[in-house]
C-alpha cells in the first residue's frame, strides 16, 4: 500500500499510489511512465486557473456579454499550436540527416554571438524554464509555439508557418499567459493561474482575454484577439505553447512558406525542403 502524502513538488502515481517528484518522467517506485514535467506542473496550479476562469465568466455575465465570451471559449477549444521559423532552419533540419527539429536552447547553444542582446533572452529563457517547471536537465527539449484560431503564426519569427499535429503534442503541451521570457523580464515572477494543460487552454484564454470582449465582438474578431502580430516580436500578443520533448517532420501537420520577395536560392531551398516533407506525410503550400 503506497503512501499518498504529497508536497508542492510531487504528485501521486495513479498506478502504485506513491508520491512522485514533479521532475520525474516515470515513477521511481513502480517504473511506470508519467506525464511530462510541464504537464505535471500544470496540474498543481489547476485550482488557481479555475478561479480565474470562473471569475472571468461571472464578470462577463455582469457586463451582458456572456454569450460572446462563451463563443470565444468554444472557438479556443479548437485552437491549434503553430510556430514560425526561417526557411534555412527547416533546410538544416531536414537535409542534415538527423531529422530532429532543434529546440530554442539547442539552437542558441550553437549560435555564435558577438554581442549580447539586452535583455539577454537566452539567459531569461533558461530562467523561465526553471521558474515555471523546475526543468534544468530537460530544458534543451522545450519547444515554443503559439495558440492560433486560423493556422497563422507570429510572422516576426520567420516566413515558414508550421501547424503542429495535435495527436503528437496534446499529451506533452502546456499553455502560458503570454511571452514567458518577456513577462519574466518585466516582473521576475509568475502568477500560478497563468499556466494550463493543453486540454484546458480554452479556460486560460477566457481568463486572459474576457475583459476585451463586449457585446459588439463577433467570431471573426476572435482570431486577432487570440494572436496579434506586432511590429516586432516584443509587440506580439499571444498565448504561448510549451511542448516538451523532441520533434520531427512527423510532428508537423502543415507548413506554409511565404514566397513573396524571395530569390532563386530561397526557392531552391524550398523545393528541397518540400520534397523531404512530403515524403514524411506533411502537407505543404506556399503563398
Amino acid at each position: 500500500m503506497g503512501s499518498n502524502s504529497t508536497s508542492p513538488n510531487s504528485l501521486i502515481c495513479e498506478s502504485c499510489g506513491n508520491s512522485i517528484p514533479l521532475n520525474r518522467s516515470n515513477c521511481p517506485h513502480c517504473g511506470r511512465p508519467r506525464l511530462f514535467q510541464n504537464v505535471n506542473q500544470s496540474r498543481t496550479v489547476q485550482a488557481e486557473l479555475e478561479q480565474r476562469y470562473q471569475a472571468a465568466k461571472n464578470e462577463a455575465v455582469s457586463r451582458g456579454c456572456e454569450q460572446q465570451v462563451q463563443d470565444f471559449e468554444t472557438a479556443c477549444e479548437n485552437s491549434v499550436a503553430v510556430f514560425c521559423c526561417h526557411l534555412e532552419r527547416l533546410l538544416k533540419t531536414f537535409t542534415d540527416g538527423t531529422e530532429i527539429y532543434g529546440s530554442y536552447s539547442q539552437l542558441e547553444s550553437l549560435r555564435l554571438r558577438y554581442e549580447k542582446s539586452i535583455p539577454d533572452w537566452d539567459k531569461l529563457r533558461k530562467e523561465v524554464e526553471i521558474e515555471l517547471y523546475g526543468i534544468d536537465p530537460f530544458s534543451n527539449d522545450l519547444h515554443y509555439a503559439a495558440l492560433s484560431l486560423d493556422g497563422e503564426g507570429l510572422k516576426n519569427y520567420g516566413n515558414c508557418t508550421i501547424l503542429l499535429r495535435e495527436s503528437m503534442i496534446s499529451h506533452r503541451a502546456t499553455c502560458f499567459e503570454g511571452n514567458s521570457a518577456q513577462l519574466y523580464s518585466q516582473i521576475h515572477n509568475f502568477e500560478t493561474g497563468w499556466l494550463s494543460a493543453w486540454e484546458l487552454r480554452h479556460k486560460l484564454c477566457v481568463a486572459k482575454l474576457s475583459l476585451k470582449i463586449d457585446s459588439s465582438v463577433t467570431p471573426p474578431d476572435f482570431v486577432r484577439m487570440l494572436l496579434t502580430n506586432g511590429k516586432t516580436s516584443s509587440d506580439d500578443n499571444y498565448v504561448e505553447v510549451h511542448i516538451l520533448g523532441p520533434m520531427t517532420a512527423r510532428t508537423f501537420e502543415y507548413i506554409t512558406w511565404d514566397s513573396k520577395n524571395q530569390d532563386q536560392t530561397a526557392k531552391t531551398y524550398w523545393k528541397a525542403v518540400k520534397e523531404k516533407l512530403q515524403t514524411q506525410g506533411v502537407k505543404v503550400s506556399e503563398k
